[in-house]
């Protein structure tokens, strides 16, 4: 299989286009997969791309500027209003609380704040996952893939259930609930970018 179809980073960008040592830190750094088809079409031979003349200088800068921010960053607003829809919360009031609250000692306040952690790395996840299967090759590895992520889903929340589940009635549950969410969905949305941006033969998806 051309990997190049996938548009993922890759050590034979190298040599297909030589760069400098400021673009070849870029190659190795830079997550977002359109990115890889500009740098295909860009040489320091002539500093150009599709024929334009752009000093490699300011390609940098502009280069950087994008990468400033996350590929997966989820817009605050965005996670206040799924918290305050998740929790049956006031939005303002998840907004008043969803940086302070944790530390605040108070327990409503506290569940605001971890549920607008759990909110946002939840939000992340199935922003990856759905890069992931609009990167996939067939049908088969996104319906497997489907099948995979609802167990996994179902696997989350039950072992947060359980792990929880000695403060049932308790207004801390949430709180216990939250970090053990946190801490699957994190290690989950670790291994889905992993897939997305494997490199080697034989990367899952490309059956």
């Amino acid at each position: 299989m051309d990997k190049c179809r996938r548009s993922r980073p890759m050590a034979s960008l190298r040599d297909k286009c030589p760069v400098n040592p400021e673009m070849a830190a870029l190659l190795d750094i830079c997550p977002v997969s359109w990115f890889w088809r500009v740098i295909l079409d860009i040489c320091p031979i002539n500093n150009s791309y599709r024929g334009k003349n752009i000093p490699m200088r300011n390609l940098l800068c502009i280069v950087l500027s994008i990468l400033s921010t996350s590929v997966y960053a989820i817009d605050v607003d965005m996670v206040i209003a799924e918290t305050a829809k998740r929790t049956y919360t006031p939005i303002e009031e998840v907004r008043q609380h969803y940086k302070t609250g944790c530390s605040s000692g108070v327990t409503p306040w506290m569940n605001i704040c971890s549920a607008y952690h759990t909110t946002e790395i939840d939000m992340e996840l199935n922003a990856v996952f759905q890069r992931l299967i609009k990167q996939l090759n067939t049908s088969s590895a996104v319906n497997k893939l489907k099948k995979a992520q609802r167990a996994w889903i179902k696997f989350r929340d039950l072992s947060c259930d359980y792990s929880s589940d000695g403060w049932s009635g308790g207004t801390g549950r949430g709180i216990i609930y939250g970090t053990c969410f946190e801490t699957l969905t994190e290690a989950r949305t670790k291994q889905l970018k992993e897939y997305l941006e494997c490199t080697y033969t034989g990367c899952p998806g490309d059956w």
